[in-house]
C-alpha cells in the first residue's frame, strides 16, 4: 500500500534550500518515491493551518518511506534542509485498493 510523506516547510535560507532541491530527488527516486506536489500554489480551504510551502512524496509503502528518510543517500540533503528550513514531516499510509 502506498505511503505519503507530507512536508510543511518554512524556508529560512533560500540559497541553501535551492541546494536541497537539487540534492533530494535522486535519493527519493532510489527508494521508489516520486514527488506529487512540491512548492506549488496552495489554497487554504478550511481551518487555521497556514503552511508556508508543501511537498507531498509518494512511496511504494511505509517501509520504503522510512528507509529513504533514514538513508545514507538522503543524509546530505537532509542536513542541508535542516539548516535551510524549519520543517514538519508526517508519514501517512494510503488506502487499500
Amino acid at each position: 500500500m502506498s505511503a505519503y510523506v507530507i512536508s510543511d516547510i518554512e524556508i529560512v535560507d533560500p540559497a541553501a534550500f535551492e541546494e536541497y532541491k537539487t540534492l533530494s530527488p535522486p535519493s527519493v527516486a532510489k527508494y521508489g518515491g516520486r514527488f506529487l506536489a512540491r512548492g506549488g500554489d496552495l489554497e487554504i480551504l478550511e481551518g487555521d493551518w497556514v503552511p508556508q510551502r508543501l511537498a507531498i512524496l509518494e512511496f511504494p509503502d511505509v517501509d520504503a518511506a522510512r528507509a529513504w528518510l533514514e538513508s545514507v543517500e538522503y543524509a546530505p540533503a537532509r542536513e542541508v534542509r535542516q539548516g535551510a528550513a524549519k520543517t514538519g514531516l508526517v508519514l501517512v499510509s494510503g488506502v487499500p485498493g
